[in-house]
């Protein structure tokens, strides 16, 4: 489950999404880069190596 951030309209059903709200639609990807969703899974972080010459 994705996690709304910000309060929005679903444009594809017209369903109002508010701040605390589960989303699971099919525009997840798009609406975590607008900031309005929060993924459930975090990245993993890579470390980098340091390398000494």
């Amino acid at each position: 489950m994705n996690y709304v951030v910000k309060a929005f309209m679903d444009k594809t059903d017209g369903k109002v999404y508010f701040a605390g709200d589960c989303y699971d639609g099919e525009r997840t990807e798009e609406l975590i880069g607008l900031g309005y969703v929060q993924d459930d899974k975090p990245k993993k972080k890579t470390r980098v190596k340091k390398t000494t010459e």
